[in-house]
């Protein structure tokens, strides 16, 4: 059996489908179904978990085969051009049968070995009860601005911890010691779904220029015509905002993310490692305090600072990286124990990172 396809097509299509592959033990799991049939080859990948399928145009038999090595398929693939000869044959019999897959484009040819089609997992059926389109760039974008404030699946007990979560005209994730949002008064989405943060990263295989979201009961699908990906949908449901967001504050100061960062760069490469790099912020003056020893600097700012707070280094980098290439964040602050808001004029996202209590004698320092 025989098939013809785009050499180029084929191998960047391998190689978007294989990131969603995960080591298994299960050969199935490890592969990449291969499926040519109407004038069409369908690349299919999963982990059970999410579903990633990529279709491009073919011609000549149909057949279905399983590449248990689809890394180093593509690796071949890439020294192809134009059109790529697929040639299934199997070799043998009875036990000692096996599927070949030959390849072949001029004088160039590689030869692996394949499974038979029917070892893939099968994949669910999704019975569509919301349907939304949407330019993909903006999305994609939406989703990459917030999924740092998520943990990786397993690191809590809580799903929705390792979730980014759509509901109405919001993008967001918490894992419950910041939050990220987005928010798109053009866009609402029919119904408020949660997906793991891995599976949100394969988001970034879209590169249409328009999206499709179909949401079903367990599963959720993001296609743009070419690629589509599937993924379950999280057991949790969205997280109430309006219910972690201050909604008065004491003290609004504007500061320059870049110089901020450059000084908790300063602090945190100056201070011995430590699982707990606590700062003390108090008019724009930064305290870390390490083992006995003390770390200071201080940063601009705009606006009258009245309360002194404490956060964690790492949470507050990931947020002024949310606004990096901004002059200018506001930093809006209620209290010691509050958490501190940072937005940036004229967006439609927003970051909060959950204070931290000091020792009495850092907040008297």
């Amino acid at each position: 059996m025989t098939s013809a396809v785009d050499a180029r097509d084929f191998s960047e299509g391998l190689r978007k489908v294989s990131k969603v592959l995960e080591r298994s033990c299960i050969p199935c799991l490890n592969a990449v179904l291969v499926e040519v049939k109407d004038g069409t080859c369908t690349l299919t990948g999963t982990n059970l978990g999410a579903w990633v399928t990529l279709e491009l145009p073919a011609a000549g038999d149909e057949f279905s085969c399983l590449l248990g090595r689809p890394k180093d398929v593509e690796r071949a693939c890439r020294h192809f051009d134009g059109p790529l000869e697929l040639e299934l044959s199997e070799t043998g019999q009875g036990e000692k049968a096996q599927l070949r897959m030959k390849m072949r484009c001029g004088s160039r040819a590689a030869e692996f070995e394949a499974l038979p089609a029917e070892d893939r997992p099968v994949k669910p059926d999704l019975e569509v009860m919301y349907e939304l389109t949407m330019a993909t760039k903006p999305l994609l974008e939406r989703v990459e601005r917030v999924r740092y404030a998520t943990m990786k699946p397993g690191q809590s007990r809580r799903e929705s911890s390792s979730c980014v979560q759509f509901n109405g005209n919001q993008v967001y994730a918490l894992d419950g010691y910041r939050l990220a949002c987005d928010s798109d008064p053009s866009v609402a989405f029919p119904a408020p779904f949660l997906i793991n943060t891995d599976a949100a990263a394969l988001l970034k295989l879209l590169d249409g220029e328009q999206t499709t979201l179909r949401i079903g009961a367990r599963y959720v699908c993001f296609q743009d015509g070419i690629i589509s990906v599937m993924v379950r949908r999280a057991e949790s449901r969205a997280y109430d905002l309006e219910s972690a967001i201050p909604r008065e504050f004491r003290d609004e100061l504007l500061v320059s993310p870049e110089e901020f960062l450059q000084e908790l760069d300063f602090l945190q490469k100056s201070a011995p490692e430590t699982k707990k790099p606590y700062v003390r912020f108090g008019g724009g003056e930064l305290l870390m305090s390490v083992g006995g020893s003390e770390f200071r600097t201080a940063i601009r700012t705009e606006g009258e600072s009245t309360v002194t707070f404490g956060f964690d280094l790492r949470y507050m980098k990931d947020a002024l990286r949310q606004f990096r290439g901004e002059e200018r964040v506001k930093l809006k602050i209620v209290s010691p124990s509050a958490p501190v808001i940072m937005e940036a004029e004229g967006r439609g996202d927003f970051a909060l990172i959950c204070t931290i209590r000091l020792k009495d004698e850092l907040l008297a320092a």
